[in-house]
């Protein structure tokens, strides 16, 4: 899915204001304050590109989920507030897994990862900022059990993959369903849109085991 970021932001724009324009309405628009400061935190590219068309909704939950299955982009004033307050609630943990590749597990919330999305739960979208090949891949984060494997390798991996599944059928998560499937992870479902109500839902459609 190598697709650039504005291509399917636009494509996603689109389907949101034709299928879903209670979710379009209260986008945030991109804010020069905030791609100026995520430019200089060095922070991924595609993940600047994205604030430069777009600051994530100014509410939460009201028309559904936008990124399968849970989640919603948040401002970027929002991902530097969660982060803190998630390092803080962490602060006293040991963090062995800081010493390890970008796209590696940890039971622990880690300084680098920085949250993008929020479900509204203790349940978070975050961007890897370890170093190494999956630099700023996206991950999965629960407070139980912590995150696992990339959901994508990147932002813009994980907007294709969004663009894809409201526009053309394409199921979301499927790439990464091969990917745990592979690694013996015994059932992972791939995901479909559906609006109900004004409300934007992810039906699982495919279970592997």
């Amino acid at each position: 899915m190598d697709r650039p970021v504005a291509e399917s932001w636009a494509a996603i724009l689109g389907w949101l204001e034709a299928c879903l324009p209670g979710a379009f309405e209260k986008l945030e628009p991109a804010s020069e304050s905030a791609v100026r400061e995520a430019a200089e935190r060095l922070l991924p590219g595609d993940l600047v590109a994205w604030l430069e068309i777009s600051n994530g909704f100014a509410e939460l939950g009201t028309f559904g989920n936008l990124i399968p299955v849970l989640h919603n982009p948040i401002p970027f004033q929002g991902m530097l507030s969660s982060r803190d307050q998630l390092r803080r609630s962490y602060a006293d943990w040991p963090k062995p897994g800081s010493d390890l590749p970008a796209g590696s597990s940890s039971r622990e919330w880690l300084d680098e990862f920085l949250p993008i999305a929020d479900s509204g739960t203790d349940v978070w979208l975050f961007v890897d900022l370890r170093p190494g090949e999956l630099f700023g891949c996206v991950g999965q984060f629960e407070s139980e059990d912590g995150c696992a494997s990339p959901r994508w390798s990147s932002v813009a991996a994980m907007l294709a993959d969004v663009a894809e599944a409201l526009t053309d059928g394409r199921p979301a998560l499927r790439d990464f369903a091969n990917r745990e499937a592979e690694r013996g992870v015994r059932v992972t479902a791939t995901w479909s849109p559906t609006v109900q109500n004004g409300r934007l839902r992810w039906q699982p459609d495919i279970q592997r085991t």
